[in-house]
């Protein structure tokens, strides 16, 4: 359940760990297990929480692994070692974290489709349905972004 929570989980490694523990179990990771994989990619500063890829099969576990990479290349930066937003935008700018909000939300409505496209009936997700949750998220995270813009202001205005 927590394999992924290890930074750049490697395939080989995921691999011999699951492949150790089914064999001291005489279990077998998909027939037996239905075992599966899912990543999250750090968004909260554009939308309030982590985007999350399909779920992939155990025997699909390359193609999770690249789905998730390419969301964090998309993404261009190590969004978890920033402590808070302030810190983002006084390191990377307005226009770097927009373009980067571009890049990641592209790539993730594309793995959305190109998985609908291939499992057709199979996705547990559709990427409609992703897209129309992504479009919520971000609503409702600059209804936040100019609330606090708002208080803010307020703040300035009662400081002077």
């Amino acid at each position: 359940r927590s394999l992924l929570k290890i930074p750049n989980p490697r395939e080989a490694d995921i691999r011999k760990v699951v492949e150790f523990q089914c064999a001291a179990h005489g279990l077998l990771p998909v027939s037996d297990l239905g075992l599966h994989i899912s990543a999250s990619v750090g968004a909260a500063c554009w939308v309030g929480q982590a985007l999350w890829t399909p779920q992939y099969s155990y025997s699909e576990l390359s193609t999770g692994l690249a789905v998730w990479e390419r969301l964090l290349e998309a993404r261009g930066f190590d969004y978890g070692r920033y402590v808070n937003a302030k810190r983002m935008l006084e390191t990377h700018g307005t226009e770097q974290l927009r373009s980067a909000w571009e890049r990641l939300r592209t790539a993730y409505l594309e793995v959305w489709y190109s998985v609908g496209a291939s499992r057709r009936m199979g996705c547990e997700k559709s990427a409609k349905a992703a897209e129309a949750s992504l479009k919520r998220l971000e609503e409702k995270q600059a209804r936040k972004d100019k609330r606090l813009l708002r208080c803010k202001e307020k703040c300035e205005d009662c400081s002077q």
